[in-house]
């Protein structure tokens, strides 16, 4: 289906330029040079508005979906809602964007195979740097989750340039980032190690979702440390809101 509508594009336009360019034969050369620069032009203002129009109109699908991940917690609805935008794009880069995002809603909703499969699917070379370190991001905490030590290991290792690149960066990424080297080190046994690090979000913005997960690694670290206190008292405060799935099971 697409390809079919990529040959009618094609041969639409392929007919479009052979039109403009018999009217102005019809004109001085000159006057033919201004009409073909003119209609360019306009065919040019055109095409970058339908593709602000088309950016804006998916920007809202994509938010649309957001309120049930991050204040209801129930990644599963999210990733119903999400499946639903994906079906309704064309565009490999947009529909990779989204795939990040269903992949994060099947981490929270402790489905991790799924939030591999998905994250899979999405061709890394030619990826916008950004959008790799949310699919390594991602896959690390699937990884962890499902207490694949080794997978996590190496996974953090063949990004580890990326993520140091942006590890400093302003954006919600670093915070990403930082629970993955966390993580990282972690499964490394380095408990204090990870204690420290995870330490250097308490002064930033963290999401719900992530804090979830962050409060989680917490506890396992006071768990190995024999830190029994500080582990009771930490999973007291967290039965006391509400988890996201995949962190509710494990506490």
């Amino acid at each position: 289906m697409r390809g079919k509508k990529t040959i009618l594009t094609v041969a639409f336009w392929c007919i479009a330029i052979g039109v403009i360019y018999g009217i102005a034969a019809n004109f001085p050369k000159e006057q033919a040079k201004q009409m073909i620069i003119g209609i360019a032009a306009c065919v040019v203002v055109v095409w970058m508005t339908a593709k602000i129009i088309a950016m804006h109109r998916l920007t809202k699908m994509v938010a649309a979906p957001i309120p049930f991940l991050y204040e209801e917690k129930d990644p599963e609805r999210y990733v119903e809602e999400m499946q639903k935008v994906i079906e309704k794009t064309t565009n490999r880069q947009q529909k990779d964007l989204i795939k990040i995002n269903i992949g994060a809603g099947y981490v929270y909703a402790g489905k991790y195979d799924k939030a591999i499969d998905t994250l899979n699917q999405i061709a890394l070379p030619g990826q916008a740097e950004v959008n790799q370190v949310l699919v390594c991001a991602n896959k690390a905490m699937a990884f962890f989750l499902a207490e694949k030590k080794e997978e996590v290991l190496e996974l953090v290792e063949k990004n580890r340039s990326l993520l140091k690149k942006y590890q400093i960066s302003s954006n919600g990424l670093t915070n990403n980032i930082v629970v993955t080297l966390a993580i990282e080190q972690y499964e490394k046994a380095a408990y204090e190690e990870t204690i420290g690090m995870l330490d250097k979000l308490k002064e930033k913005k963290v999401s719900s979702i992530l804090q979830d997960v962050i409060d989680f690694i917490y506890c396992e670290c006071y768990r190995n440390l024999h830190m029994q206190g500080e582990r009771a008292t930490l999973k007291k405060v967290m039965k006391e809101g509400k988890l996201v799935p995949a962190i509710a099971k494990r506490i």
